[in-house]
C-alpha cells in the first residue's frame, strides 16, 4: 500500500511556521514532536523514532513522508503513519 493513498483525503494545512516546532499529544501513545525546515519537517515520533519527511507531494505544507512514514498536519492535529502499523493521532 502506498502512504499517499493514506493521506491524500486529508484537507491541507499551513499551521507550522518555517523552523518552527509543535508538540502533539498522542494520548497513552505518547507524544510527537515536529519542527518544519522549508520543504520538510524533523519529526520525534511517539515511539521515539527521529526522521526527516519531505513534503509530499513537494509544495505543499500539511502532509509529508518517505516509506516507511508519513505525517498529515491539520488544524492543531497531525496524523503519524508508519507502513503496517495503525495510525496515531495527536493533538496540540
Amino acid at each position: 500500500m502506498a502512504l499517499s493513498g493514506c493521506v491524500a483525503s486529508i484537507p491541507v494545512s499551513t499551521e507550522l511556521g518555517s523552523g518552527s516546532r509543535s508538540v502533539y499529544n498522542c494520548g497513552s501513545d505518547g507524544r510527537l514532536t515536529v519542527r518544519r525546515l522549508g520543504g520538510s519537517v524533523d519529526v520525534v515520533s511517539p515511539r521515539g523514532i527521529e526522521t526527516r519527511l519531505p513534503a509530499s507531494p513537494p509544495g505543499q505544507s500539511a502532509r509529508y513522508g518517505t516509506p516507511p512514514y508519513a505525517l498529515v498536519i491539520d488544524r492543531g492535529e497531525a496524523l503519524w503513519f508508519v507502513t503496517g502499523k495503525r495510525p496515531i493521532a495527536c493533538k496540540r
